[in-house]
């Protein structure tokens, strides 16, 4: 993850315009996200059924939940935990991002 989609993430969850949900990344009613999904919503991916969509990850008519921003498997496993399971706020995780940036932007796009 570069540095700029970070920021643009943990501002998107501080900003207001994102109501926190759990066990999904789009909620039907407009603007409810999980953190994840304010993730792949500040990173621009379209939508569909509540679920994030790339176009270039369409394969033999299905589509593929792809990395957000770069971020792998076990980080996206620990944000959704973090969301879902431990209920922390928005602004919470995005200070936890902050505090532990080191461990989500990749030092090769600083």
């Amino acid at each position: 993850m570069k540095v700029e989609q970070l920021v643009a993430w943990t501002n998107g969850l501080r900003s207001g315009d994102y109501k926190q949900i759990k066990l999904s990344f789009r909620g039907k009613r407009n603007g409810e996200f999980c953190a994840l999904g304010v993730l792949y919503d500040v990173d621009g991916c379209k939508w569909l059924n509540g679920l994030p969509l790339y176009v270039d990850d369409i394969v033999d008519g299905s589509y593929l939940i792809p990395k957000p921003a770069g971020l792998g498997a076990p980080f996206q496993a620990m944000i959704a935990d973090l969301n879902d399971r431990e209920e922390w706020s928005f602004n919470r995780i995005a200070d936890f991002l902050d505090t532990n940036k080191e461990l989500f932007v990749d030092t090769n796009h600083e």
